[in-house]
């Protein structure tokens, strides 16, 4: 039986939740349509709903939370971590040369403000992103199949020289 913290028993939660919320939400609209056409009470009846539309979107979107995080099955764990610090406006990765071939963990970090760690292949191509949020770590496990230099950028505008928040890191054969 999958607990409710995995994929699975997550959709099975936000759809309970779903039908419970338009369940209570007809029940209401159904009530208001017996209750007459007074002003105070058409106001009402509208505001509900949108707290139970509110309701039904936030919880769908606090629940999704645990579908982005979760590892598919099989994922080999990482060989290497490499830990990365965000900062007006330049980023620190340790260490700035990584194997071609094996996971690596991307531990991010922010000293200051919210950044964008974008990882650019050297054709210019989005491998992937993470955002870099003060007093938290994100992670994100890649594997790199080509050697070359990769490029960081910031995704997320971060003031007036975000433009310019670049790194690179090599990524080396075996």
């Amino acid at each position: 039986m999958p607990s409710l913290g995995e994929p699975f028993g997550a959709l099975i939660l936000a759809l309970g939740t779903t039908v419970i919320l338009l369940a209570l939400g007809i029940a209401v609209i159904a009530q208001g349509l017996r209750g007459g056409s007074h002003p105070a009470h058409a106001w009402l009846v509208r505001a509900i709903w949108v707290g139970i539309v509110t309701l039904l979107v936030v919880g769908v979107n606090l629940l999704s939370e645990t579908w982005t995080r979760a590892e598919p099955a099989g994922t080999t764990p990482p060989t290497l971590v490499a830990q990365v610090e965000a900062s007006m406006w330049r980023f620190a990765l340790e260490p700035e040369t990584l194997p071609v071939g094996q996971p690596i963990e991307f531990r991010v970090r922010s000293a200051d403000t919210i950044h964008g760690f974008g990882v650019y292949d050297p054709t210019g191509k989005l491998l992937f992103t993470v955002m870099a949020v003060p007093g938290a770590e994100e992670r994100a496990i890649f594997t790199f199949r080509e050697p070359g230099t990769y490029t960081v950028r910031c995704t997320e505008y971060c003031g007036t020289p975000h433009g310019l928040m670049r790194a690179t890191f090599t990524v080396q054969g075996r």
